[in-house]
């Protein structure tokens, strides 16, 4: 090495050092803002047309790599978790200041790379590598030792790793003679016998720069984590030269070091790993931002929302207005990023926003990991306040997100990100959510809402959750609640109380399995009137579950039929019970027959009786002109119904009616605008054609 040469590594910055009084660990950070990221401005342009002059044009990166004149390209992350490295780590964090243990782990550190860069040349088919190094001393014994490593890992597996192996490495004390050689030889493949090669690499530190030409190459690999914007610009686009419309697939291999306590699925958020990849995007970003961005929607051509893959590729919407070109549709299906480790679209998307588009504090990453996986491991993120995942402290996080929320101080893109984890922001509203989720269950199950308060289902209490629903006064002020309620059960807060609901729902399962929500509606109870429900004999019913006596109480109904609700009597009714008849007394000095038909005699059928219908109330009326829509579209098949026709209701509890349906159907469907909505409802169900 020299210290101080120009082609040397510059030293590095100092660590950034955190602001006094902050106590960085899980309570403290979880609470206050100190590490919120810094507002994004304007540091410098050359927009401005009257210093610079008029932009005369432009051709953006996609552009180029549409119309042929640039490769197509993929960004490779070698994920590296090598136990030999992985343990110099380990005894360099004890003793960091011990020269030998530094030595060890670069070295330990240079032979991982070594195997990560000669398994991505195999696997992807690379036959030049142009390898990036900050430091000459690094280039050269890359270079100098990677034959002998491929040698070794082949011998080992001969199916995953390259058999021979062209190095070199240039610096800026070679001579152009020199230069000249290895450039020709790094081209040709060949190695300095003139043996051929099965990949050629060229290493260099800050010497292939701009200005710099070089032979057309496969891949470029990022071999130190630190590399600037321009760099990585220059970098990359050394990789995507290529003659015209050649359709070659440039590599851009970038490593992830992992730490030793990281699983081989760290995660992209959080893991320090993964800094060089954001380098790299950011860097790319700053050159053309629209490639980037697209990565940051989470669906990939193929594969669906949340699967995990080893290959994320481009959205296919091109463009704004929907078109499409086939070089789109290439550049569409190419993947852009492949991971060595399985990766979920939707986490890739969400670093790419996080950790390249708007960069976010460490801290705030590391609570919206801890609440990502709070999420996936609970189905929901009601984090108690008390709740440590790990050493984060996630309650207080949490927390803190809804006061910043309802402060109006938590950013737009923060709350989409905890949005797309299930976040919580109004405790009650989930609850009721919740609490409908499981009343739903309840409801298929026993075909009702009328839950005893004891009543529970997949351990939740349904029962308690419904008492508190009908609490007089508890949904006054929350409307759209009750109409949840309503749409899931209208009876769920019946005036007749819920004992006696919870009867009828019985009788009606027992009845009509499988079971199905009672009938609620005036289509359901003239399916009833209609013949389709059997009539229920109550003298005769017989129900006996858990020794509750059922056939007395539907006994006890119709012996109190009068002295019950309205609604009670139709809920009846579409189970087949009938207010009782009574046997009429005849008028005094009626006419009675003087003497018995003789025997033999036949005794005459009586006429149909026609009920004068006037008598009766509006509902009564439109019962029974119902039943007689629904015999005679049972009958027809259809309720085209002449204007003179009448319909003699035939079975049911409206039995000998007589409805002049034909009149009955035009005035309702002249009035159907302006009737009830349950009326209208019934009516087209039947299929009464509208005005």
């Amino acid at each position: 090495a020299h210290p101080g040469h120009p082609l040397d590594a510059e030293p590095d910055a100092p660590a950034p050092t955190p602001a006094a009084g902050i106590v960085q660990d899980g309570a403290a950070v979880a609470a206050g803002a100190a590490w919120d990221r810094l507002p994004v401005q304007l540091v410098a342009s050359m927009d401005d047309e009257e210093l610079f002059g008029p932009r005369a044009f432009e051709l953006p990166l996609t552009e180029a790599i549409d119309r042929g004149l640039l490769a197509r390209f993929q960004i490779i992350v070698m994920d590296i978790h090598d136990p030999a490295y992985q343990e110099a780590q380990r005894a360099l964090a004890k003793n960091p200041d011990d020269p030998e243990l530094k030595e060890a782990a670069r070295g330990k550190r240079m032979a991982a790379l070594q195997a990560a860069v000669l398994k991505a040349a195999a696997e992807h088919g690379l036959r030049t590598v142009l390898t990036f190094h900050h430091r000459v001393l690094e280039a050269r014994a890359f270079a100098t030792s990677l034959p002998r490593t491929a040698q070794h890992l082949h011998a080992d597996r001969p199916t995953h790793y390259p058999h021979t192996v062209a190095s070199t490495w240039l610096s800026g004390r070679h001579t152009a003679d020199e230069r000249r050689a290895a450039l020709a030889r790094f081209a040709a493949g060949v190695t300095e016998d003139g043996e051929r090669a099965d990949c050629s690499f060229l290493a260099n530190a800050k010497v292939i720069a701009e200005g710099v030409d070089v032979p057309e190459i496969d891949a470029v690999a990022f071999c130190d984590p630190k590399t600037s914007i321009v760099d990585s610009v220059q970098i990359v686009g050394r990789a995507l030269r290529q003659p015209p419309h050649a359709g070659k697939i440039a590599s851009v291999l970038v490593p992830a070091f992992h730490d030793p306590s990281a699983s081989p699925g760290a995660a992209l958020l959080t893991s320090a790993a993964y800094e060089p990849l954001a380098n790299v995007l950011q860097a790319l970003r700053a050159h053309t931002a629209d490639v980037v961005d697209r990565l940051a929607i989470p669906q990939t051509p193929g594969i669906a929302q949340g699967e995990a893959a080893h290959g994320l590729a481009l959205p296919e919407d091109a463009h704004e207005d929907g078109s499409e070109t086939d070089a789109d549709s290439a550049w569409a299906r190419m993947p852009l990023l492949r991971f060595s480790t399985r990766r979920d679209p939707v986490e890739v998307a969400a670093y790419v926003r996080l950790r390249v588009i708007a960069p976010e504090s460490g801290v705030w990453l590391e609570g919206l990991e801890a609440a990502r996986r709070f999420s996936e491991r609970e189905g929901h993120l009601r984090v108690p306040q008390d709740y440590w995942e790990g050493p984060f402290f996630l309650g207080r996080w949490i927390g803190e997100q809804r006061r910043l929320y309802f402060a109006g101080h938590l950013s737009p893109e923060r709350v989409a990100e905890l949005d797309a984890l299930g976040m919580v922001w109004r405790i009650p509203d989930a609850l009721f959510a919740e609490g409908i989720a499981f009343a739903s269950a309840y409801l298929r199950a026993h075909g009702h809402l009328a839950a005893p308060t004891n009543a529970v289902i997949d351990d939740y209490r349904v029962g308690e959750f419904l008492k508190n629903q009908r609490r007089p006064g508890a949904l006054d002020n929350h409307p759209t609640r009750k109409a949840a309620l309503d749409a899931l059960y209208p009876h769920w807060n019946p005036p007749w109380g819920v004992v006696w609901q919870r009867n009828f729902a019985t009788v009606h399962r027992h009845l009509f399995p499988p079971v199905q929500p009672p009938a609620d509606t005036l289509a359901d109870a003239a399916a009833a009137a209609s013949g389709r429900v059997p009539r229920l004999r109550a003298d005769t019913f017989e129900l006996v579950i858990a020794g509750e006596d059922f056939g007395a109480w539907v006994r006890r109904q119709v012996r109190h039929w009068d002295k019950l609700a309205s609604g009670q009597q139709r809920l009846l009714r579409s189970i087949g019970l009938t207010k009782p008849s009574r046997a009429r007394t005849p008028a005094r000095g009626a006419a009675r027959p003087a003497t018995a038909p003789s025997a033999g005699t036949p005794t005459p059928k009586p006429a149909a009786t026609t009920r004068p219908v006037g008598r009766r109330s509006h509902d009564e009326r439109f019962m029974i002109g119902l039943a007689a829509a629904a015999q005679f579209r049972a009958r027809e098949g259809h309720l085209e119904v002449p204007r003179h026709h009448t319909e003699t209701i035939t079975d049911g509890p409206w039995a000998g009616e007589v409805v002049r349906l034909g009149v009955w159907t035009a005035n309702m469907r002249t009035r159907i605008a302006t009737m009830a909505a349950d009326r209208r409802d019934a009516l087209v169900a039947l299929g009464l054609r509208l005005p």
